[in-house]
Formats: structure tokens, sequence, C-alpha cells
């Protein structure tokens, strides 16, 4: 995860369980623990495509569950690595390379609005 993380000043973070679907970014000083996933990424874009309501949706549908109250439980194999990322704004692609794109641009001006509301 080091390796992946290396050139980044932030990464995104999801909770493995949780009542509320929020992803943040974390700084990577913070080693992620064993009930949270790190995502190899720093771009508003990404964090705002994982924000949406599509996502939350897909979480939904394709967590799976635990526990005698059925929590959902994020899961990178069923949820993350399933979800239908639009072409051009996949997770697997520098996000350089999507910068002009009109779509990523005003997915990442909401998404930083969000992150600031939430950070101040």
């Amino acid at each position: 995860m080091r390796a992946a993380l290396q050139g980044l000043t932030r990464f995104i973070a999801k909770p493995e369980g949780a009542k509320n679907r929020f992803v943040v970014f974390l700084s990577i000083q913070v080693a992620p623990t064993g009930s949270m996933y790190a995502i190899a990424r720093d771009d508003d874009t990404t964090v705002g495509i994982l924000h949406s309501r599509f996502h939350e949706l897909w979480t939904l549908r394709m967590d799976t569950f635990l526990g005698v109250g059925n929590d959902p439980r994020y899961t990178p194999s069923t949820t993350f690595e399933t979800f239908p990322f639009r072409e051009g704004l996949t997770p697997d692609i520098p996000s350089s390379d999507h910068a002009d794109d009109p779509r990523a641009q005003a997915i990442a001006t909401l998404a930083a609005r969000l992150n600031e509301l939430r950070e101040n």
C-alpha cells in the first residue's frame, strides 16, 4: 500500500462497516487499519463519484452483510471493483488524464466543496 501511495499527499479512506457511507481523505501519514479500505487516489473526482447517489445504491446492492442486524459491509471485491465507473473516469487511469473532461471538472468542484465544508 505504501508503494501505491507514493507521490500522493492524501488518500481516500472508506470504512468497512459504517451506518453512513462516507469516504474521506486522510493524510498519507495515517496508516489504514484492518477495518478501513484505502484507495490510492487523491483526486476530488474519484471522491465525488464514490459519494454519488449511484454509488450509494450500488453499495446497498453489492455490499455483503454482517452480524445479527445485517449491517452492510463494504468490500472491495464485490463493491468497488465491480462499480461501473464512467469511461474515462475509471480509477485505473491518472486523474490528470481527465483533468479537461467537463464531467470530471463538475464532479471535482462539488466534491471539493463538500470536503471543504466537512473539514471547516
